[in-house]
């Protein structure tokens, strides 16, 4: 039995996030959107701001993701039990 270099809920949550984050990116944008059009310019910056960070941590989160895959197709090709 060989030990997994990555943990199966560190990925878990990275798919999570990889799916979640660009709805709440959109909610957030919409949101701001909306308040903008009330005219209440601090929240509807607020709400800009958040959504930037939110693409940030998506961007974040998917270049993880490639990396995770990277290191778990190779870890796969050392082991030579597999075939």
């Amino acid at each position: 039995m060989s030990q997994r270099l990555v943990p199966r809920s560190i990925l878990m949550a990275m798919i999570a996030g990889a799916l979640g984050l660009p709805i709440a990116i959109a909610v957030l944008w919409g949101v701001s959107a909306l308040l903008s059009a009330m005219d209440d310019l601090g929240g509807a910056t607020v709400l800009r701001y958040l959504a930037l960070a939110a693409g940030l941590l998506w961007a974040i989160d998917l270049i993880g993701l490639v990396l995770l895959q990277a290191v778990h197709a190779l870890a796969d090709r050392d082991d030579p039990t597999k075939l």
